[in-house]
């Protein structure tokens, strides 16, 4: 599972890139709205990075870099009509296709991995088993544990940031704060409300593999989400600030559509790897 941990842990430091900008052909364009976001970490030993991503009515776009890889999410609906995303890896000229069967099987084949480390767990002398626990959870420790409870809880309204009026949030995980939200009107930014759906149904693909995911994807997920779109994000590891994703600009572009599109020659990986 330490391949899809990474990309879906990717999906969090989305950072300007424009990694295909020369190797599309001139070709109908129409307007979309491009976001730029900027990650700020509060442990300074890491370098800050920037974001850009891109919208066009039920598609949306992340480039971003991670250690110095570069890699791009795309997500959009198949011919079918359900939701899919693609994370592409420049570098190693491969893709991984995420849509619902596929995050299910993720999802169930954790579920069972953990049921059977517990077992184990179960099986062992009293004298060994907290050990057994140990060594299951170091090595394993993202299956080891049940999927959490994720809260959202509304604070106040009216929270002005640059020129976006805000609501603000906080998020809980299993009871613990996890984040610091402020959320604009996606009408304020230039969204739509179908463009916000492809970031609500991007969440519901990576939460079975993912639950912990930033609240870019955790848009509008009923009871448990919250409405319009993150302006700032500030996400905590344990009591302190761990990093701050934040609106810089928001634009209106035209887009060349193919940006959406999965590039030509990549090698399909298979995501249960």
């Amino acid at each position: 599972m330490s391949r899809s941990k990474h990309i879906l842990r990717f999906v969090l430091f989305v950072c300007a890139a424009g990694v295909l900008a020369g190797a599309f052909a001139a070709v109908a364009v129409r307007a979309g709205t491009v976001v730029d976001v900027k990650t700020v970490y509060f442990d300074e030993k890491r370098t800050d990075e920037a974001a850009t991503i891109y919208f066009d009515r039920d598609r949306v776009r992340f480039d971003a870099s991670e250690g110095g890889r570069k890699l791009i999410l795309i997500a959009r609906r198949n011919e079918k009509g359900e939701p899919v995303c693609w994370v592409i890896d420049n570098d190693s000229k491969t893709y991984l296709e995420i849509d619902r069967k596929g995050a299910a099987e993720v999802q169930s084949q954790m579920e069972r991995a953990r049921l059977m480390f517990e077992q184990q767990i179960t099986n062992a002398p009293p004298e060994t088993r907290e050990r057994v626990r140990q060594a299951l959870e170091a090595q394993y420790g993202a299956v080891m544990k049940k999927k959490p409870v994720i809260e959202f809880k509304k604070l106040t309204t009216g929270v002005v940031i640059k020129k976006w009026s805000c609501t603000q949030y906080e998020s809980y995980v299993d009871g613990v704060k996890f984040e610091d939200v402020w959320a604009a009107g996606e009408k304020d930014l230039g969204l739509t409300a179908s463009e916000l759906q492809v970031l609500a149904e991007m969440g519901e693909l990576f939460s079975g593999m993912s639950p912990k995911t930033n609240a870019f994807f955790q848009v509008g997920r009923g009871a448990g989400g919250f409405a319009g779109f993150p302006v700032v994000v500030v996400e905590y590891r344990g009591a302190a600030k761990h990093e701050k994703n934040e609106v810089t600009a928001v634009r209106q572009e035209k887009l060349d559509p193919k940006i959406f599109d999965l590039p030509q020659g990549l090698a399909k990986q298979k995501l249960t790897q």
